[in-house]
């Protein structure tokens, strides 16, 4: 997954947390930075440049949380 998520033009540390992320289904900033194993300051910039490309969302609720889009919901604008 790796490999198609750089060739898709993801950088090798947002390929790692959308990974991460991938994995858990759903999670904080502090979930994704520990199995991502990128720096937790460092997730919050991926995280966000991963909702500004519209393959992440931020859940609503009161502790900030994250999951993929669907692909049918991403995919066309990445």
């Amino acid at each position: 997954m790796k490999e198609f998520l750089i060739k898709a033009g993801l950088s090798e540390k947002e390929s790692a947390v959308f990974e991460g992320l991938a994995k858990i289904g759903e999670g904080t900033i502090e979930e994704c930075a520990k199995i991502s194993k990128i720096p937790r300051t460092t997730t919050y910039r991926i995280m966000k440049a991963l909702m500004e490309k519209g393959i992440v969302a931020e859940l609503p609720g009161k502790s900030k949380k994250y999951r993929i889009l669907p692909p049918d919901k991403s995919l066309g604008e990445f």
